[in-house]
């Protein structure tokens, strides 16, 4: 007869370890879209604001708001046109080179009195002051200024930041010059170098590593007026991309 068969021990498979969801206070991605009119809300030409909802709709999670507000005008200078019409803080698209699909958001403004048009810095009449505050920390914010250019008895494009470390990159330092600061703002490098809103050839890309709120000074730098030319000026910035923690 055969001898009895050898049983065999059954091994249990190994049980894979758990998978673990991402906690909702890692750090996620987010951008601040001006195009987004569900989410961005213009209150008139001094204020608005963009709301990043919360990811989870659920908590712990936060939303994200960041706000955006003319907090000084120069004594020579107002927002808007002289004529009356004011973009500030409404959005444009095509600008800087972008599709007419990207939206980038205004910032607009023109002098009290052309006379008074100044071609320094140090001087405060013919600067505007926006705010952009966070409701908390961002880490690696970009965006792009776009379109600094100049005009000939018209205006001069300068800006500064003031209240964020940053790298500003330059698309084209024949036509802009300067770092960004209140001692060296960004700017045309001429008198009369005006830059279609297809070239992105005005634009400079902003780079943060780190922030909460930055203040963004806007100057006309241009000491030349003729009574033709009422001396308005536009700058635009791009959407913003950056990391945040919803809680």
């Amino acid at each position: 007869m055969r001898g009895a068969a050898w049983s065999v021990p059954v091994v249990a498979a190994a049980t894979a370890a758990p998978a673990y969801a991402a906690s909702p206070c890692d750090s996620i991605a987010g951008t601040v879209d001006w195009g987004n009119t569900g989410r961005y809300t213009r209150s008139g030409a001094t204020s608005a604001s963009y709301a990043i909802p919360d990811p989870d709709g659920s908590g712990p999670g936060q939303p994200l708001t960041l706000t955006v507000s003319v907090v000084e005008t120069g004594s020579n200078t107002q927002l808007g046109s002289q004529a009356g019409a004011n973009d500030n803080l409404k959005t444009d698209t095509g600008v800087g080179g972008s599709s007419n699909t990207v939206a980038s958001l205004t910032l607009h403004q023109s002098p009290v009195r052309d006379r008074n048009k100044v071609n320094t810095w140090t001087t405060t009449s013919n600067r505007s002051i926006t705010r952009f505050t966070f409701s908390r920390p961002v880490t690696n914010l970009v965006f792009t200024l776009r379109d600094i250019d100049s005009a000939a008895q018209d205006f001069l494009d300068a800006i500064a930041i003031v209240g964020a470390a940053f790298t500003p990159t330059i698309a084209n330092p024949t036509l802009i010059t300067g770092d960004g600061s209140t001692g060296n703002p960004l700017r045309s490098a001429g008198a009369n170098a005006p830059v279609d809103n297809s070239s992105a050839d005005g634009n400079v890309t902003i780079s943060m590593p780190s922030v909460t709120s930055f203040d963004l000074y806007y100057w006309n730098l241009s000491d030349t007026s003729n009574n033709q030319i009422d001396g308005d000026q536009k700058v635009f910035l791009s959407a913003m991309s950056f990391g945040w923690k919803p809680c």
